[in-house]
């Protein structure tokens, strides 16, 4: 009797006149390679399975495969007849079968055969049995796929700057045996580097198939360091001979964003402060400010030594004659006279100073004398 080689239909409906009917089937069918098994059920026309059905696949005959583990008959109520090509390279994409191979592991054989001896227990009277054949899954020898999610973005450059929650949500491709059974707990990236790899849990599928998933983040949770260059901290200098001050930034994982700034701030008493701040990483964290104090003290020397600077740049035409008065006041420790000619120095048709340099001269000028009558 003819049936339809069909996975998950039936294929047929028969009356019984006998304990025994036999199935025969030819048609051409697209195996996937390699075939788990063909199950043949026998069950009532309201689908209860008919208990003590004998199952007999005597005969198998399709073109590159044979019955595992035998080519004897197998019986059961629900018989199923495990298949594996006879040449041993069908465990792999390049078996060879008489038929169109596509290449996605799928064979068109145009031979398919197979007869099946069903005997059903005695019954009385006419009864319908329905008799299904049926192809079983391919088996899942694939392992679920794992994939990390970041609780958010990176920042532009690829850098986090603070830890990251990773949630894992996992995925059975494929042939696929079902859900896998749970994903793997959220993970929380806190480990400091470039291109850290963090690993899931495992996470198996029905079947035992088993994966972790991977993935690769930066994380940069260090500020930028600071270092202030030149004058020392709680210092004592002489005017004209403090040691420049610089800022010099540096970041050992992401790398500089931007470098810190400097700014310079002084008090009426020659008291300085030099600050570095503003650095920032690639990964997005701030360095905080980095201060220096010192003090800076006057002596007439010293400022001899400002004026001279400040009147030669002027390029006065009386420049030598303005230097030399205003270094005898100074020598002669006549302070008031020096601030009141300084600052008029600074009028005329060729000025030999500014007004900033004649305010700086004046401050300096003032720490050597405080209280100097300047009415």
């Amino acid at each position: 009797m003819d049936g339809y080689l069909d996975p998950a239909r039936e294929l047929g409906q028969f009356h019984l006149a006998g304990p025994t009917l036999l199935l025969d089937s030819d048609q051409t069918r697209d195996l996937t390679v390699p075939l788990a098994r063909l199950t043949v059920q026998v069950q009532a026309s309201d689908g209860t399975p008919l208990q003590g059905a004998d199952v007999h696949l005597p005969r198998m005959d399709i073109d590159g495969f044979q019955l595992y583990p035998g080519a004897g008959p197998t019986s059961g109520d629900a018989a199923a007849f495990d298949l594996v090509p006879t040449d041993p390279a069908g465990q792999t994409s390049s078996l060879t079968l008489p038929g169109r191979y596509d290449g996605t592991g799928r064979i068109s054989v145009p031979a398919l055969r197979f007869s099946a001896e069903l005997s059903i227990p005695p019954i009385s009277g006419d009864r319908t049995v329905v008799v299904r054949i049926e192809r079983s899954p391919q088996a899942d020898t694939t392992p679920p796929q794992v994939t990390g999610i970041p609780d958010r973005p990176a920042n532009s450059h690829g850098w986090y700057h603070d830890d990251v929650t990773i949630t894992w949500t996992a995925t059975d491709p494929p042939p696929s045996s079902g859900t896998p059974t749970q994903p793997p707990p959220p993970t929380t990236a806190a480990t400091q580097g470039r291109n850290h790899s963090y690993i899931s849990a495992p996470s198996c599928d029905p079947a035992g198939n088993c994966a972790t998933g991977t993935l690769v983040l930066s994380l940069d949770k260090t500020p930028p360091t600071i270092a202030l260059n030149g004058p020392t901290a709680h210092a004592t200098y002489t005017l004209g001979h403090a040691p420049a001050a610089s800022c010099r930034t540096s970041d050992a994982l992401s790398g500089v964003a931007t470098r810190a700034s400097r700014l310079t701030t002084r008090d009426t008493a020659g008291g300085y402060t030099q600050t570095c701040a503003g650095a920032t990483d690639l990964a997005g964290n701030t360095a905080g400010p980095v201060r220096v104090t010192y003090t800076v003290r006057p002596t007439i020397a010293s400022l001899i030594e400002l004026t001279d600077q400040y009147v030669t740049a002027s390029r006065a035409p009386n420049a030598n004659r303005v230097k030399a008065s205003l270094d005898a006041k100074l020598a002669a420790g006549h302070i008031h006279r020096y601030i009141r000619e300084v600052h008029r120095r600074t009028t005329g048709r060729h000025p030999a100073l500014t007004q900033q340099q004649a305010s700086e001269l004046t401050y300096w000028a003032l720490l050597l004398e405080p209280d100097c009558d300047l009415r």
